[in-house]
């Protein structure tokens, strides 16, 4: 003898959005841990490059992430939670110009990483959180 389960449309409607509105939350909390990271890169970091005169830190050497000199780098980091720009989630997001230069490096400076170090912390607490959602289904 077998037995089945009947499911209600209206049950699934509510797993569904219940999905989705983890799916979002679960991509906050990554986006969340990004911004958190990165800025603590950067107001953590001392610095071990030159001591320019203008400067008010001594700068950040290669591959070490760039020194908090006046805090616009700092202060532009940010979550967008902003679907119709990236569907559904959420990113960090680094406004301050100078971010990608500093990421990548140029012709004449050798980068100094901080959004991807702070892109694999997002990402785990990302998948972190993902693993608990169905636990917080269970109620359902």
């Amino acid at each position: 003898m077998t037995r089945s389960t009947v499911v209600s449309a209206d049950l699934i409607d509510e797993a569904l959005a219940a999905i989705i509105e983890h799916a979002y939350i679960a991509c906050g909390v990554g986006a969340e841990a990004a911004v958190k990271d990165m800025r603590e890169q950067i107001s953590e970091s001392v610095g071990s490059g030159v001591k320019y005169p203008r400067l008010p830190n001594r700068s950040s050497a290669p591959l070490e992430a760039p020194v908090n000199q006046f805090g616009d780098l700092h202060d532009s980091i940010h979550v967008d939670l902003s679907p119709d720009i990236i569907g559904i989630g959420a990113a960090a997001v680094v406004d301050d110009e100078t971010g990608k230069f500093l990421e990548f490096g140029t012709s004449k400076m050798r980068p100094r990483p901080f959004a991807g170090p702070g892109a694999v912390v997002g990402a785990e607490a990302t998948e972190a959180y993902v693993k608990t959602i169905p636990a917080r289904l269970e109620n359902l």
